[in-house]
């Protein structure tokens, strides 16, 4: 039972940045470009690289939700967490520097870091 509550309470903040990003395409598109490192890609590659993390921020935590209730999704549930684990570890090297309020936001990426290790004991 702990262990599906803990998977909720860390799929929740996955779940509402995807939603957030899906109400802020446009300017989730245009902060990505500003915040990756290559300026001259084509436009349609930023709108591809968010419409991907919608993608993996929705899905990967339904996915590590269903994975409880079906034991055979298992193996799922790993990919679903190493996706996690790399995309949060991208968004806090690109968006998170380590001063002022981004702090915060650094360290709590952190945290949620090591709570997607800590999952990776359990499936």
């Amino acid at each position: 039972m702990w262990l599906l509550i803990s998977t909720i309470l860390m799929s929740l903040i996955f779940v509402k940045a995807g939603i957030n990003k899906i109400n802020n395409f446009g300017s989730t598109v245009k902060g990505f470009k500003g915040a990756f490192p290559v300026k001259k890609m084509p436009e349609m590659f930023y709108k591809l690289a968010i419409m991907g993390a919608i993608g993996v921020e929705m899905g990967a935590p339904l996915v590590l939700i269903l994975s409880y209730f079906i034991p055979m999704m298992f193996g799922a549930a790993r990919v679903a967490i190493y996706s996690l684990l790399i995309f949060t570890i991208l968004a806090t090297l690109l968006y998170h520097s380590k001063e002022g309020m981004m702090k915060l936001l650094f360290d709590k990426n952190l945290a949620i870091i090591g709570g997607l290790m800590a999952l990776t004991i359990l499936y």
